[in-house]
């Protein structure tokens, strides 16, 4: 099975007019395409944006959009931020599993978070299903996939991802699901050529590279036009190492630097530090968290990006 951003290209979007009997039928045989990541919905609909987004929710959301129109029946797996069970966005339709938040300690593990995605995963009924970022839920996705008879897709978010001694992953049973259903996927994506070497190395298993998706830029400013010299954007935690672009600005006090990011639970004191620094120096704007949907126009007005992470 071909990696699922390559699955784009084989199939054109629909046409307003009657299609060909073949072509018809060859629609119908399209897989259904469930994508498990329950903190895609704010990057899906403007209506939540007030919650934190990652690189991967972009890149979830991206591909679903693609392929809904393209024809695909396709639907996410997300987490319950209140919305109805079954909604439809633009043509994608939501399973919601749990809340991110919620639960007694140790039992919530159980229910609602295993309970939750396992039920999610059953009403999508979809043929294949597409996953990213190191978790617990690969694993659980896999059990589910082998016991239905689907077809899994897993793709590399980072570096760490295939790096045993690395994994972004807190507990010692979740790395073990995340480690077992990443021998069990049918396809992993890899970003890179680095990655794809790691992943050999270290769990003896191939990839295929598939490139990152981007929204087309709606104003492309003349470069000289542009305000922002250096953008950096990113969530504030320590692996993000955003220290790293304020010492930038303070050795280049020339520079108009602007950093976007929102706080992550338990890194609040990071969050703080960050903001106490960028307001110290003059040169520096510090945003805050941006949503998704309005993060686009500083990319328009920015010289250079900056990525400070340690992972990517």
């Amino acid at each position: 099975m071909p990696g699922a951003h390559a699955l784009i290209a084989l199939h054109p979007p629909r046409r307003p007019h009657p299609a060909p009997p073949a072509r018809a039928a060859a629609r119908r045989a399209l897989p259904r395409v469930c994508f498990v990541g329950l903190e895609n919905l704010p990057v899906l609909s403007r209506a939540y944006e007030q919650y934190g987004i990652g690189g991967e929710q972009v890149q979830h959301t991206l591909l679903a959009r693609a392929l809904a129109r393209r024809g695909w029946d396709v639907s996410m797996v997300v987490a319950d931020y209140g919305q109805a069970d079954g909604a439809r966005v633009d043509g994608i339709t939501l399973h919601k599993a749990h809340p991110l938040q919620g639960g007694v300690p140790v039992l919530r593990f159980v229910h609602p978070r295993l309970t939750g995605l396992w039920s999610a995963l059953r009403r999508a009924d979809a043929q294949v299903y597409y996953l990213s970022c190191a978790s617990m839920q690969l694993g659980v996705a896999a059990a589910f996939a082998r016991l239905h008879g689907r077809r899994l897709v897993f793709r590399l978010a980072s570096d760490a991802d295939c790096e045993p001694d690395r994994l972004l992953i807190r507990h010692a049973r979740d790395r073990w699901l995340y480690e077992w259903g990443l021998r069990r996927a049918d396809v992993v994506l890899a970003q890179s050529e680095h990655q794809a070497r790691r992943l050999k190395a270290n769990y003896g298993l191939d990839s295929r590279l598939a490139a990152m998706l981007v929204d087309p830029a709606q104003h492309v400013r003349p470069f000289d036009e542009r305000d922002i010299d250096v953008l950096w954007v990113s969530n504030l935690r320590p692996l993000k190492r955003p220290e790293l672009a304020l010492e930038l600005a303070r050795r280049l006090p020339g520079l108009r630097v602007h950093l976007v990011g929102g706080p992550l639970p338990g890194h609040e004191d990071l969050y703080a530090q960050v903001q106490a620094q960028a307001q110290a120096l003059p040169q520096v704007r510090f945003h805050g968290r941006v949503p998704y949907h309005g993060v686009n126009a500083l990319y328009e007005r920015a010289r250079v990006f900056v990525n400070t992470s340690e992972v990517e």
